[in-house]
């Protein structure tokens, strides 16, 4: 199906809402003509794209099927030290009568050396318990080294699934990119980095594009995987954050020293730089987003259970 639009982005968008799907599951996009501008950025010719897209329900069966087999192999790689000690306390349930005798025997032998050499040796009949107590400890942490190595391995797999469809997704786009590259920036956060030629492109005036983008990636990687992202391109997200410091070192030594602030308004991605900032730097206050009445946002800092004014 065919789509037109400004920008190839809003062409995406639009496809995306006619399918009832993420971007990342169209079949194929060709771009029929870019949207090329002219003097003074007005655009003299719309984006138009052809996009293909197909439900294939065979991938997603596949895809349950291999989850169900992992929990499984899991489930069992995790049962396997209960399975162990039921068997040893079978054994030893069963030869207990056995060893029963032994040890009838044994302390007659004993009794016989004691009174012939007078040495007793009381720790004999003790070792082979000690043996097997260390054992079954060297088992369990072998048991645990492997359930801990294997849930690394289901995060790298995890981590690779999602660089890979990223990569698939803008490999059809025709800006010039580096790999992009997926990393843990913490246990709930992926770090997405984007670089490359046309990198700069993807950030727009006044970041609108970067706002898009993470917007998307979040939508879609936040409901499918159950991660936040933390979206680098062209080092935009560490110059933001360094002027935002900046901007934060008054407004800080006015939190020390009156205990509240109002902040000026703030646009984009500036506002949530701002908002983690503050509540890390004031964990036992109240940091809140407000609106003014032309809709612009700020952050207010006060005491909690108190009233803004």
């Amino acid at each position: 199906m065919i789509f037109q639009a400004k920008t190839l982005e809003e062409a995406y968008l639009k496809a995306s809402e006619h399918f009832g799907c993420s971007v990342t599951e169209f079949e194929s996009i060709s771009v029929i003509q870019a949207p090329s501008n002219i003097l003074f950025g007005f655009i003299k010719k719309d984006a138009i794209v052809e996009i293909k897209y197909t439900k294939i329900v065979e991938n997603e069966i596949e895809s349950v099927e291999e989850i169900i087999e992992s929990t499984k192999e899991e489930l069992s790689e995790k049962e396997l030290p209960k399975e162990e000690k039921e068997i040893e306390i079978n054994v030893e349930e069963s030869t207990k009568e056995e060893v029963e005798e032994e040890k009838e025997v044994s302390e007659k032998i004993v009794e016989e050396k004691l009174e012939e050499e007078s040495i007793k040796e009381p720790k004999a009949r003790q070792k082979p318990e000690s043996i097997k107590e260390e054992v079954v400890f060297e088992k369990d942490i072998n048991v645990k080294s492997k359930t801990s190595d294997s849930k690394k391995d289901n995060k790298k797999e995890v981590l690779l699934k999602i660089e890979e469809e990223i990569n698939e997704l803008f490999a059809k786009s025709c800006f010039k990119l580096e790999k992009i590259k997926v990393s843990y920036f913490d246990r709930e956060t992926l770090f997405i980095e984007f670089q490359g030629d046309d990198s700069a492109l993807l950030i727009g005036k006044e970041g609108y594009r970067y706002n898009a983008l993470s917007y998307m990636l979040f939508n879609w990687i936040n409901q499918k995987y159950g991660f936040k992202i933390r979206l680098e391109v062209a080092e935009f997200l560490y110059n933001q954050e360094t002027m935002m410091n900046k901007l934060l070192t008054p407004i800080i030594e006015e939190i020390e020293l009156t205990g509240k602030t109002r902040t000026k308004p703030f646009d984009g991605i500036l506002i949530h730089i701002a908002l983690d900032a503050l509540r890390k730097k004031f964990p036992t206050k109240y940091v809140g987003v407000k609106f003014t009445k032309n809709g612009e946002k700020y952050i207010i800092v006060n005491e909690f259970l108190k009233k803004d004014d």
